[in-house]
């Protein structure tokens, strides 16, 4: 095989079990079933580009995130955790808890009557964690044009995730950017915040979740370009030669349609008149 051969069947790699996973996934979705997020339920800004992904054939949603500010009280000095790890109601308690949350725009009065409930039990980080969608793909190929489309959108850290195995591969986009905040406000013995301080970092952080949100929007726009190029591409490619013969049997059938429609010359009056003169003058 030459090299274009192996790449291209390397790129068409599909998932045999994704149709069966796909399936899976809606029916819990649409079942409205909880999810392990601290919500529970999907953002509604998630909304448009989850329905119209999973109408999609070759593409299927697992999770997601609309952008969210926040404050976390961490047990943990180094303050650090995922946004995967936060999005999982399950680990809340181990590592720390939210004291505030939104994903919506913040306010400064919602962050500073959090921070008045707080002891000397932890670190609190002011945090911003950017938008952020998983996608499973049905093949190589399509997890390509996901990227590409998310890469184009201003989602520079996205990537794909191979999963599976050889005989059974999966592919997972994440599509996702570095534009993030993570401020500790409040170290037991060292760092007290101040309202001025908070006031400023939440104005910063409501600034970024907008930004996140045009991201967005500007993703949505790219996955309709993307969906029309996978249907350009799977739509059969025509024979020359019978291009050529359709082409050819249009351009008769047209001719043959205009002829019909030109008009019928009728001698005139004047021209029976002049005929008539013509033969009697012969006479």
């Amino acid at each position: 095989y030459s090299f274009c051969t192996l790449l291209s069947s390397y790129l068409h790699m599909e998932d045999v079990d994704f149709a069966s996973r796909k399936r899976s996934i809606l029916l819990e979705l649409n079942n409205g079933e909880v999810d392990r997020s601290p919500k529970g339920f999907v953002d509604d800004r998630c909304l448009p580009i989850i329905e119209m992904l999973n109408k999609h054939e070759n593409f299927v949603t697992t999770s997601s995130c609309s952008g969210r500010v926040s404050l976390w009280l961490s047990k943990d000095p180094a303050g650090e955790a995922s946004q995967e790890e936060h999005q999982d109601s399950k680990k809340k308690g181990q590592g720390g808890s939210w004291l505030w949350l939104t994903h919506d725009e913040p306010e400064v009065g919602d962050a500073l009557a959090a921070m008045e409930k707080v002891g000397d039990e932890g670190v609190v980080w002011l945090k911003f964690e950017p938008y952020i969608l998983h996608v499973q793909a049905s093949s190589l190929y399509h997890a390509k044009q996901l990227l590409i489309a998310g890469m184009n959108s201003g989602f520079r850290n996205s990537g794909i995730v191979p999963a599976g195995t050889p005989t059974h591969p999966s592919f997972i986009v994440a599509i996702r950017h570095t534009d993030r905040l993570d401020c500790p406000i409040k170290v037991p013995g060292e760092v007290q915040y101040s309202p001025s301080t908070l006031r400023y970092l939440v104005s910063t952080a409501a600034q970024k979740l907008t930004s996140t949100w045009s991201r967005a929007d500007n993703l949505l726009q790219a996955l309709h370009v993307m969906a029309a190029k996978i249907k350009e591409q799977n739509t059969p490619k025509e024979d020359p030669k019978d291009k050529w013969k359709r082409r050819h049997e249009e351009g008769l059938r047209k001719q043959a349609e205009r002829a019909k429609q030109l008009p019928v010359k009728n001698p005139s009056n004047d021209d029976e008149d002049d005929f008539e003169a013509e033969l009697d003058f012969n006479n």
